[in-house]
């Protein structure tokens, strides 16, 4: 008899673990699974009652145990882990431009792509960091403040950080 479980949610390319833990038999077991209904030809083998595999899926997998084997016997055997992966949020910054000095305004606009609302963006206008937290998929700075505005960092609900991150708006007085 084995459980199999694990993380339910990740982030687009991280690593997580199945957890497989044998309640009856004698080790060593293979366990024969498949991922989203194809088998896999190589079983997970262990000797260890409790023991993990690295999995790293790209889109939301479902891993089904079909039969496990022991020293002695093998039994069908019928359980799942489901692992959803949640898309990286991906930010490009636009806008800016030269106004006046006499209160004028121009836009920066941070726009998010992918990943799931809300979103927590660390930007910096030159040296100074700024938080713009629990925005949607666009964010709008109206501002008369000089510099080069660029996002530093991206956070999603599901807590996937951006590792696309790309323009910058420049604002002259």
């Amino acid at each position: 008899l084995v459980d199999i479980s694990g993380t339910t949610k990740i982030c687009d390319q991280d690593v997580t673990q199945l957890f497989f833990n044998f309640s009856a038999g004698n080790g060593d077991w293979d366990v024969y699974y498949n991922v989203n209904g194809t088998p896999n030809p190589n079983p997970f083998s262990t000797s260890y009652s409790t023991d993990s595999l690295s999995v790293s899926p790209t889109i939301t997998t479902v891993y089904t145990v079909d039969s496990v084997s022991d020293i002695n016997c093998s039994s069908l055997i019928i359980d799942a882990a489901t692992i959803t992966v949640n898309p990286l949020p991906e930010v490009v910054v636009s806008g800016g431009g030269s106004i006046c000095n006499d209160g004028s305004e121009v836009d920066v606009i941070i726009t998010t792509t992918s990943g799931t609302p809300t979103f927590n963006v660390e930007y910096a206008v030159g040296i100074n960091s700024r938080l713009a937290s629990n925005i949607g998929y666009q964010h709008v700075i109206s501002t008369n403040e000089a510099g080069v505005y660029s996002v530093t960092r991206s956070t999603d609900s599901e807590g996937c950080i951006a590792k696309s991150i790309s323009g910058n708006a420049t604002v002259n007085i």
